[in-house]
């Protein structure tokens, strides 16, 4: 290839040249990516609470008896045109009900209460009369396997008290 003189020569102080270019545009890319998964993340998490927003009250308007006709309707219009504020003002205007089970809640609380307190008086009972059995015979009867007592030794006997 023709070399061009020093004076036209792109120089790399100046971002001149293939390889300057090439690492000069890496480095501003690498800067700005942090920054753009950032808010690709945060995107999918606003359209996850949007759409989740959206079904989760379609749903509850599409079981609801209490909201006529022409209202579902305009709610289910309401619901698809304003991303977040419509569920938000439908949850507000239309409560939503208690599930049957958390009605039935403190009702099945008392009922395992109860039964905890029978079974610990019942433990209780046990553990009462367990005391007041008698020893069993095993403990009363000597060990088969005993070791005879071992017969004195002089050395074993302190001299008398006049000798030394």
């Amino acid at each position: 290839t023709p070399r061009l003189p020093d004076s036209v020569q792109p120089t790399m102080e100046d971002g001149g040249g293939r390889r300057g270019r090439g690492r000069e545009s890496n480095v501003v890319a690498d800067s700005g990516a942090a920054p753009t998964w950032a808010l690709v993340i945060v995107i999918l998490l606003w359209a996850a609470a949007q759409y989740g927003l959206a079904v989760w009250t379609l749903r509850d308007l599409a079981r609801r008896d209490d909201v006529a006709g022409g209202s579902k309707t305009a709610w289910t219009l309401g619901l698809l045109a304003l991303p977040v504020i419509g569920p938000l003002a439908y949850v507000a205007a239309h409560p939503v009900p208690t599930p049957g089970w958390l009605v039935r809640l403190p009702e099945r609380a008392n009922r395992t209460r109860i039964w905890l307190t029978q079974a610990i008086a019942r433990a209780a009972a046990e553990i009462d009369r367990l005391r007041r059995l008698p020893p069993p015979r095993w403990l009363e009867r000597r060990p088969r396997w005993t070791v005879p007592p071992r017969a004195p030794r002089d050395r074993d006997v302190s001299p008398p008290s006049g000798r030394r």
